[in-house]
């Protein structure tokens, strides 16, 4: 464990560069932000322990490095038993901040011209990783960084891979990865079967749906891609229902582009390129809202859109509220990658332990908490709840 106490307050790199605050901190290190003296021109600060996944971090990043979305490496320092990567630093934080904290997300959420900027760079970092036969397995909004006039860095890269194909399962955020990294096949949308390995570059591909739908709507669809998510199943059973029920808001030519992008087999999953293509010519990705942003989110408390701290202890009580007093900097865990929680096996809900009756599910869909005037709530949750229990009729 490193203390930020230890580091604080020092300087690295001959005395060049002082330690001035912390960033944030997780599992595996600590994020310090750095001020060059002799210029005062300010970094990130990565301080890591000296050890194999920490060289293989570093590695990944070094060969991503350079390009205009992907995060940069200014230097590797080693020195006191550890090791300190000088990175540059995002001066608007992170895209977890930026679309769960009201006024920051009215700029983004349903603006088809910002999402199509920022969606774009997201896409093209992704493409320079897997040109580089490199799957990151970690996207999500906390490890897409922002400077300023929307530019999209990319960072994180603690889980990122050279194997095509993986064995390693339950790797990233459990909103974010996609059932075949959690070694399941969907047969039905009663049935999964084990399997032994994934494609983790398709595993990305279901990523980045999952943030798109974040930054369309401020939600995810469902809190895992699993058969015990009452809202994934129902996806599953309806998948050309399901997303324009959810969010009454997005257009048909979103829709088309989010079933692309689930497509259940890997093997079908739509490419970079397609996707790509298909945002460029999608002209709109939502219909016209019946209120303006900021009275949507005077009236609509915002949800988690990560798991908290620990799924360790996770139960479906657990309060999804976000403390929107927590600072920006706070929020940028993409220079550290808290990997330890990510990596433990998920834990799910049994279908039995659900109250299938209406009062159950009319709780569903409040958690849902969709991003919608009051009386377009009220109506979507009626159209959902019929939707889900017809849904386990045919069950």
């Amino acid at each position: 464990m490193i203390h930020p106490r230890d580091f604080l307050y020092t300087f690295i790199d001959n005395q060049s560069i002082e330690l001035v605050s912390v960033i944030g901190s997780g599992s595996y290190g600590i994020v310090f932000l750095g001020r060059y003296i002799y210029t005062h021109r300010h970094y990130a600060v990565k301080c890591l322990k000296d050890n194999q996944i920490t060289q293989n971090e570093i590695e990944i990043h070094s060969i991503l490095s350079g390009h205009s979305n992907i995060l940069s490496i200014e230097k590797i320092i080693k020195e006191r038993q550890h090791v300190f990567i000088i990175m540059e630093y995002a001066t608007q934080g992170d895209l977890f901040a930026s679309i769960t904290q009201p006024y920051l997300a009215q700029q983004i959420i349903g603006n088809t011209k910002v999402i199509r900027h920022l969606f774009l760079q997201i896409l093209d970092a992704v493409h320079h990783c897997h040109q580089n036969m490199i799957a990151h397995r970690d996207l999500k909004p906390e490890n897409i960084l922002l400077l300023s006039n929307n530019r999209v860095k990319l960072a994180d890269f603690g889980l990122s891979t050279h194997q095509l194909v993986s064995k390693q399962f339950n790797c990233g955020s459990s909103f974010y990865f996609s059932p075949e990294c959690q070694g399941k096949r969907i047969v039905t949308s009663k049935k999964e079967e084990p399997i032994h390995s994934y494609d983790t570059f398709a595993n990305d591909i279901w990523s980045l749906g999952i943030l798109l739908i974040n930054l369309v709507s401020g939600r995810n669809p469902w809190k895992q891609a699993s058969l015990d998510d009452i809202s994934f199943a129902t996806y599953v059973n309806h998948p050309r229902q399901f997303f324009r029920t959810l969010f009454p808001n997005i257009s048909k030519n979103l829709d088309r582009i989010l079933i692309r992008i689930f497509c259940l087999d890997p093997s079908k999953r739509i490419t970079l390129p397609e996707l790509r293509g298909m945002i460029l010519g999608c002209r709109s990705f939502i219909t016209v809202l019946p209120e303006s942003s900021e009275t949507i989110f005077k009236k609509s408390p915002l949800k988690m859109m990560t798991p908290p701290p620990s799924i360790k202890n996770h139960t479906p009580e657990m309060s999804y509220d976000l403390k929107l007093t927590q600072s920006i900097e706070n929020t940028m865990l993409a220079y550290i990658g808290d990997y330890s929680n990510d990596l433990e096996e998920s834990v799910s809900v049994p279908h039995n332990s659900f109250d299938y009756s209406d009062n159950s599910i009319s709780s569903i869909v409040t958690d849902l908490d969709l991003s919608v005037s009051s009386n377009s709530n009220f109506l979507c949750k009626k159209k959902l709840q019929s939707f889900v229990i017809q849904h386990f009729e045919l069950l």
